[in-house]
């Protein structure tokens, strides 16, 4: 039986900023302490990683979210259209799956 992943990457437009792998889905729990490693990585707005931008999926806003992001002066941007993300998966899944290969051999 194959191995199914459930992957979470912060990508910039050079790199991956932060990225959690699960075995499993994903919580609510686990989604905020995604959230709260990854805001070590930004910074306050217009500086570099100052800006989030994620899909407006329910599973991504949960309560604190917002001011999680204002104590760190980050702007989140939620605009993604299904076709917009289904164009930057496509994008960046080489990407991820070389990550996962690279990271299963270690």
């Amino acid at each position: 039986m194959q191995d199914r992943y459930s992957i979470l990457p912060a990508i910039l437009l050079d790199s991956i900023l932060h990225l959690d792998i699960l075995t499993r889905s994903w919580t609510a729990k686990e989604f905020e302490q995604y959230f709260e490693a990854l805001m070590d990585s930004m910074n306050p707005y217009p500086q570099k990683n100052s800006v989030l931008e994620m899909d407006n999926a329910s599973a991504h806003h949960f309560d604190g979210l917002q001011g999680m992001l204002e104590v760190r002066h980050v702007s989140l941007f939620s605009v993604w259209s299904l076709r917009d993300l289904t164009y930057f998966v496509g994008a960046c899944s080489s990407c991820i799956s070389l990550l996962i290969h690279q990271t299963s051999a270690l």
